[in-house]
């Protein structure tokens, strides 16, 4: 039975895929029979840019915490006395 087209197109969203690809490309495995250094390179770079992504993610996630303390870490920090 083949998937609908949407299907594998949410399947190569992740990260994972494209990893994946890059190796069958460097090694010639799966459906590639010759090793394509184009097709590599082309996959590895869209793995870096996942990686861009998530580092620019947790940076500004993390500056947003920083800035913005929950309301629990005031009385965590405060002494008693």
């Amino acid at each position: 039975m083949m998937l609908l087209g949407p299907m594998i197109m949410v399947g190569k969203l992740p990260p994972g895929w494209w990893l994946c690809t890059s190796i069958d490309n460097a090694f010639g495995l799966g459906a590639v029979t010759r090793v394509d250094y184009g097709a590599w390179t082309s996959s590895i770079g869209l793995v870096a840019l996942f990686d861009v992504a998530f580092i620019c993610l947790g940076l500004a996630l993390g500056r947003i915490r920083r800035t913005r303390p929950s309301p629990s870490s005031h009385a965590a920090t405060q002494s008693a006395g």
